[in-house]
This record gives structure tokens, C-alpha cells and sequence, in this order.
């Protein structure tokens, strides 16, 4: 069975982690980045995230922890029996159940994140080996370098602005796809901004700029 992958909004969305080690915190520092509103219970935590701000009930779950109000459960306590346990209230009460630790069924994985800006890397390996997902993970960031964080945002002003859709075709890849292959992502890296201009005009069109989609080049110039 193949897991479908998906990216979740959790802003200001309650989420609860049970169970106080070091995979608990990770989950719980993650949830946190997202946005979540988080709330652990659990006796201690073994490594308290150094930012942002959680709910934390200090001792163990109780039935009365889940609510229909919560959207996902992250399991990760050092008993079995427990961890199912508050893996079946949760799956019966139609709540999300990550399972981080062996003994819960759950109903999705985190994959290992890695980020651009707004390029999101994300990769899993359905349980299988999350080290090795982290390790490629890693080579993917290597191979998507820092220009790529420009490269994100220019692909998403060229969709906002519609420029691409000039002559009457939906925004799709072509467009991306001639632009990364007439070199876009090398021209940010060495900062060769009017060629990137150049290029963005060659194929979306004789007014299509930096300036025009709005974006500042990073080196401050206009």
C-alpha cells in the first residue's frame, strides 16, 4: 500500500503529543514550526523545544485528553500498550494519528523536511528507514542550493501575475521548464540579473522583468 503524500495546514490548529522523548520533541518542535497550537502530555520531556510556545500537561494520558476538536494525535510514549491505546481512541474519534513509535498504528508519517524559502523538500521512505529519508534529504538540499529560495519566489510571481497566461494558455510547467532549462537556476546563483531578465522576457514575453513581477534583485540594485 503506498501512503499519499500531502502537505497540512496546522496554523492555529490543535495538535497533541504523548510522550516526552527525543523523537517526542522532535515531533512536538516540527508542529511548532508549523504553526500548530501543541499540547504534550506527558511526565517529563526530555528535551523542552528552545522556541515557541506549547501546553504542557505534565503526567500521563487519559481518555479525556481527545476531543473533536483535535486534528492530529502524535503517539510516541515508551509503552506499547499505551501508545495503542491512544492510537485506537484517537482513529475511532476520526482524529489524525502519527505513530512515531512502535505499537501504534497510525494514519500518517512525517516525512524528513528540508527547505528553500518556499521550496519544501520533503522525503519518506513509508516507514521504512527515516534515516535514510533524513540522508537523501540532505543530498537533496545539497543539489538545490540557496538560489533556489529566489527561483521559488520568482515561479510564484510569475503565477500570481499571470504574465504566463498572456496568450491565452493556462499557467503550466512549460514555462517553468524553459526557464530552468535556458539556465535560470545558474543566472541567480551568480547574480547575472539582467540575463535573468533577458531570459524571463525570451520566454514569458517582451515586458515580463524582475520589476514587473515585483521582485527586488537581492543585490539591492534596480
Amino acid at each position: 500500500m503506498s501512503l499519499f503524500p500531502a502537505m497540512l495546514d496546522l496554523q492555529d490548529r490543535l495538535c497533541l503529543v504523548f510522550g516526552g522523548g527525543t523523537v517526542a520533541c522532535r515531533k512536538l518542535q516540527s508542529l511548532l514550526a508549523a504553526g500548530a497550537r501543541v499540547r504534550l502530555v506527558a511526565p517529563d520531556c526530555r528535551r523542552p523545544p528552545a522556541r515557541g510556545e506549547f501546553e504542557w500537561l505534565r503526567r500521563c494520558w487519559r481518555p479525556e485528553d481527545l476531543s473533536p476538536d483535535i486534528l492530529l494525535v502524535v503517539v510516541a510514549t515508551d509503552n506499547p500498550r499505551v501508545n495503542r491505546e491512544i492510537a485506537e481512541t484517537a482513529r475511532r474519534m476520526n482524529i489524525l494519528v502519527n505513530a512515531a513509535a512502535v505499537g501504534a498504528r497510525g494514519d500518517l508519517q512525517f516525512p524528513a523536511v528540508r527547505r528553500r524559502g518556499r521550496l519544501t523538500l520533503a522525503v519518506g521512505t513509508e516507514g521504512g528507514s527515516p534515516a535514510l529519508a533524513g540522508l537523501v534529504a540532505d543530498l537533496a538540499l545539497q543539489r538545490f542550493g540557496s538560489e533556489w529560495e529566489f527561483v521559488a519566489e520568482l515561479a510564484a510571481a510569475l503565477r500570481r501575475s499571470a504574465l504566463t497566461a498572456a496568450s491565452g494558455q493556462e499557467y503550466n510547467q512549460s514555462f517553468l521548464r524553459l526557464l530552468l532549462d535556458g539556465g535560470l537556476a545558474e543566472l541567480v546563483a551568480r547574480g547575472r540579473w539582467n540575463d535573468v531578465d533577458q531570459l524571463l522576457q525570451t520566454v514569458c514575453g517582451g515586458n515580463c522583468s524582475l520589476a514587473a513581477l515585483g521582485l527586488e534583485r537581492p543585490d539591492g540594485n534596480p
